[in-house]
């Protein structure tokens, strides 16, 4: 633990055990030791006198006796020395480094075989975030089939840690010359295309390849889910992608974790390209930065070629962080936490030849013929705009001209039904399809959906709504967004218990509300009896 303690309070530590492997000094009055238990750092913390606003500047000096690595058992092997080599020099790597079981590289050839059509390489675009995709290869490594999978790390700009973690693995890399500054949308664009490049090149027999990001965690059944549908991407010509993830993977319209869906989308969160394609877009990659490579995809018709994307109904990544170029930790919270991912090993994908275009076309159409024409409620207060009786399939016809929604008909739906409400993804033929509660929702846009407003039974009745209703549906939308947050306000209590304060236990907040004797009011009274 760090924190700032008086001389006496140092040596009342030492009294009860803790070892100081350091001290920091500052430009204050104040001043700080390390406490250090077994050589271990368990918590830091930092805390200064209330009112101070000059800078602080630390140092810290360790001694070099403390830095003497733990001895663990399998240190010893002959295999496993990269592997502690790279845990005496980096921390914060959890079950790779510990003594008991640790994670190693041979943990993929624990994991269950998977029946393999083609050989699908994974290719991990990453950068300096080391312990983020750690987390990510990690759940690689956890899912079936892992033994039976090539992968490439295509790491933008030599990093040390990086190209360590991957060499403590054993999995091959490729570095990108960065182009562009931190935090633009360069980097990561031009990234991707390298990475997109670089695994065709490097396994050159692959008829496609998987693309994930850094900051996904995939489900157990990751690889068997992408061999599976990798054939539709042979046979059906008017697909160019599969995803991973589904930007409707919530509880309140997602439920089967057999079924997939075709949708007009692009690539996100984890996907599989055929290499065609991916040389296709490599040739014609954009060359001005304004825009973002995913959503790149879908504006270039000449690369998409009005081809569908296949995702799942529940997802098989989890975007994990809100620290990136484009997602906040507000809509990590309100959005991205909030998505359901399948946990499932063994999960069976449905009939997958439904998905074919001209069998999707006739099964979406039958259902809209068969359905319940409803009208939706969309001021309910719990996420669920259908009647409460009825097995579904339901259908409800809107008033929307394009995929823009001018109208935000498919936006107040939306929101009503607490998904994503930013943009209309994931829609075919004008047609959006929810599984709300295990109860089909065809949403059809209309004049949008050519194909299926003719099944309205009221042509010149379609839902549209009201500016009035629009505004009630955001600001609830945003009661709702807030309340997710939950913001709370934490205080430390000053306490004469040294070892509570060491060990950050004098905190008062919403959660915790303890105060013991041996703390100490604001106005510096002491609580000697509760």
């Amino acid at each position: 633990w760090i924190t700032f303690l008086s001389k006496e309070g140092e040596e009342a530590l030492e009294r009860l055990g803790f070892q100081f492997g350091g001290r920091l000094t500052c430009n204050s009055e104040a001043w700080a030791g390390v406490a250090v238990v077994g050589r271990k750092l368990a918590a830091e913390a930092l805390a200064t006198a209330a009112g101070t606003a000059r800078p602080l500047t630390l140092h810290h000096y360790l001694p070099r006796n403390l830095m003497q690595e733990l001895e663990c058992s399998w240190h010893r092997i002959p295999s496993l020395q990269r592997q502690r080599q790279f845990c005496r020099r980096y921390d914060g790597y959890d079950d790779l480094c510990r003594c008991h079981d640790p994670f190693t590289q041979h943990h993929k050839y624990k994991q269950p075989l998977v029946s393999m059509r083609q050989e699908i390489p994974f290719v991990i675009v990453t950068a300096f975030s080391p312990r983020k995709l750690y987390r990510t290869l990690r759940s690689i490594f956890n899912a079936s089939g892992a033994s039976q999978t090539k992968y490439l790390l295509a790491i933008d700009g030599y990093h040390e840690e990086t190209v360590k973690l991957a060499e403590v693995l054993d999995i091959p890399y490729v570095v990108h010359n960065p182009q562009g500054h931190r935090g633009t949308r360069v980097r990561p664009n031009t990234n991707v295309r390298f990475a997109l490049d670089s695994v065709f090149d490097f396994y050159s027999d692959a008829p496609k390849a998987v693309l994930l990001e850094d900051d996904l965690i995939v489900s157990p059944d990751i690889i068997s889910y992408f061999q599976e549908t990798s054939w539709l991407l042979d046979t059906d010509p008017t697909l160019y992608a599969v995803n991973a993830f589904s930007y409707n993977s919530l509880a309140e319209v997602a439920s089967n974790v057999s079924q997939l869906r075709r949708v007009e989308a692009y690539p996100y969160y984890g996907w599989m390209m055929s290499r065609e394609t991916a040389q296709l877009a490599v040739q014609h990659w954009m060359t001005g930065m304004e825009a973002d490579w995913d959503m790149w995809f879908i504006k270039r018709n000449d690369i998409r070629r009005s081809r569908d994307v296949i995702v799942p109904e529940i997802s098989r990544t989890f975007h994990e962080g809100g620290q990136g170029v484009h997602v906040t930790g507000f809509y990590q919270t309100v959005f991205y936490q909030r998505i359901i991912t399948n946990q499932l090993r063994d999960a069976k994908l449905a009939d997958l030849s439904s998905l074919i275009l001209e069998n999707y076309e006739s099964i979406v159409r039958r259902d809209i013929q068969r359905a319940e024409l409803v009208s939706l409620n969309l001021f309910n207060n719990n996420g669920n705009p259908l009647p409460t009786n009825g097995t579904g399939p339901f259908v409800s016809f809107i008033f929307a001209g394009t995929k823009n929604d001018e109208e935000n008909s498919f936006t107040v739906i939306l929101m009503s039904m607490r998904t994503y409400e930013l943009d209309v993804h994931e829609i075919f033929r004008g047609v959006m399809i929810f599984n709300v509660k295990q109860r089909l929702l065809y949403v059809v846009g209309c004049p949008m959906s050519i194909q299926f407003c003719e099944y309205n039974p009221h042509k010149n009745m379609l839902v549209r709504p009201s500016l009035e209703a629009t505004d009630v549906l955001i600001e609830r939308s945003a009661d709702w967004e807030s309340f997710l947050i939950s913001p709370t306000s934490r205080v430390r209590m000053r306490t004469t218990q040294l070892l509570r304060q060491a060990s950050l236990q004098n905190f008062i907040d919403d959660a915790n509300h303890t105060v013991l004797a041996g703390d100490q009011h604001p106005d510096g009274t002491v609580i000697r009896f509760l």
